[in-house]
């Protein structure tokens, strides 16, 4: 019985000492299958859909491509675009870069505002809790 238990702390340490060696990228591919696990647990909200029945504090999760950004007081929001749309998204965390691509979960909020002739008008934004994976952009 304590050759089995040898046996099995040796291979537990070869596995260990082999991960190490490999560094960086046996870390990049971890962290890849990661992201790409957590996609496929998680239902990919759609911007479109949103938009057309916005429920505020409904928590979301979205994947798509940062587009414009504006500072704020304190903050900044970016625009981040899918197949089907685009949205603001609120951060008060790391920015990425336009043209990154990004999966983020957030909670939707919507702005109501008075419009002409005093029509009351509104957008949907949201308002990033985490940001689940940053893809930068390809630099050519």
């Amino acid at each position: 019985m304590h050759f089995l238990k040898a046996l099995s702390v040796l291979f537990s340490a070869l596995v260990v000492a082999g991960l190490a060696a490999c560094g960086q990228s046996a870390q990049s591919v971890l962290e890849g299958r990661t992201s790409e696990f957590v996609q496929t647990l998680v239902q990919m909200d759609n911007i479109q859909s949103i938009q057309r029945s916005p429920k505020p504090g409904t928590i979301v999760h979205l994947k798509g491509k940062v587009g414009s950004r504006v500072p704020l007081l304190e903050g900044m929001v970016y625009e981040l675009k899918d197949t089907t749309g685009t949205i603001w998204v609120l951060t008060k965390g790391q920015v990425p870069a336009q043209g990154d691509e990004v999966v983020i979960r957030g909670k939707l909020q919507y702005l109501k505002y008075q419009g002409i002739q005093s029509k009351e008008q509104g957008t949907a934004y949201i308002e990033q809790q985490e940001q689940i994976q940053h893809t930068p952009a390809i630099k050519s």
